[in-house]
């Protein structure tokens, strides 16, 4: 191991979600804070689950993650480990610091899959770190890795998607698909001045050099409830207003999510998919990142280039 890599591990970070029908009430009580919803929007969120397979895949889907750039950064020459650090289920953050300080680490790199900025979006991953921490008696020194949502590497990835999404279209007609980038929706009041939405439109250019023919909108999902406004418009109001000017095609981005979960696999690839076809259009969703490899590469590049500053600092 190189010596200067010795006391540091990377923590890659996600909110998790309940890996089957049993634990969706624990999930959203660690979610809400020890609070449950009604028992009807309970029994809705775990319909939602059983019509995508009983489940989240995020956990399983992060831990490969975290794997696969460990195991990358170690074909690059650098001996790191790497820890899967969930907000609401298993492994908690509080595990993955457990796993650091029993292999001796003191500095801990941490990478939040949320890749826009905000207060609602990347902050709480730092805040339960610390607070993990604090509990355990076990300081670390914590470098944060943010602001690589215009990475060229990250950019290259969600490139390859993209095509891929356009690929599912007919050959001929391709040009004429429209795209809709989405994100998660947050309270207007509370990200007003904030990165989130400025950051969100930067990616969006990053990758409309490569698709610059094409006409695209962007959009927010998953709001939430209460009087506030939040930001919009919603993907339903996009598709609708498509709709109503001839739009015959469209391929939905999930720009603002890097993995699989409830938001993609039944928001985006049921409810969207279901509404646009009622009006009529030709529905595409370009695939999540995931564990692909791409993604991977630029996971560990930009981990690399933060290791480096780190080093010559």
């Amino acid at each position: 191991m190189n010596a200067s890599h010795r006391d540091i591990a990377v923590l890659l970070m996600a909110m998790g979600g309940p890996s089957a029908l049993e634990e969706v009430e624990g999930f959203l009580s660690r979610f809400l804070e020890g609070r449950l919803p009604s028992r009807e929007r309970v029994e809705e969120i775990k319909r939602k689950y059983g019509l995508i397979g009983g489940g989240s895949p995020l956990p399983a889907i992060t831990i490969k993650q975290a794997q696969k750039l460990e195991a990358e950064l170690a074909r690059r020459g650098h001996e790191l480990p790497v820890f899967a650090a969930l907000r609401f289920s298993k492994p908690s953050v509080s595990d993955a610091v457990n796993q650091a300080m029993a292999r001796g680490i003191r500095r801990l790199m941490a990478l939040p899959l949320a890749l826009h900025r905000s207060s609602l979006s990347t902050e709480p991953y730092f805040v339960a770190l610390e607070r993990a921490m604090a509990e355990q008696n076990t300081p670390c020194n914590v470098f944060r890795i943010t602001g690589w949502h215009t990475h060229w590497q990250f950019v290259e990835a969600l490139n390859e998607k993209i095509a891929e999404g356009l690929s599912r279209f007919n050959a001929d007609v391709a040009d004429t698909v429209q795209i809709i980038f989405s994100a998660h929706s947050l309270p207007e009041k509370a990200v007003g001045e904030e990165p989130y939405v400025g950051e969100i439109r930067e990616t969006i250019q990053a990758v409309r050099q490569r698709f610059s023919r094409l006409t695209w909108h962007l959009a927010f999902q998953s709001r939430g409830g209460g009087s506030g406004a939040w930001l919009g418009p919603d993907v339903e109001e996009v598709l609708g207003d498509l709709a109503r000017k001839g739009c015959q095609r469209v391929l939905v981005v999930p720009v603002g999510f890097v993995s699989d979960h409830l938001e993609t696999l039944y928001d985006l690839d049921i409810k969207y998919r279901e509404q646009a076809e009622a009006l009529g259009m030709e529905y595409g969703r370009s695939p999540s990142l995931n564990d692909s490899s791409r993604f991977i590469q630029a996971l560990a590049e930009i981990v690399l280039e933060r290791l480096e500053k780190l080093e010559n600092a």
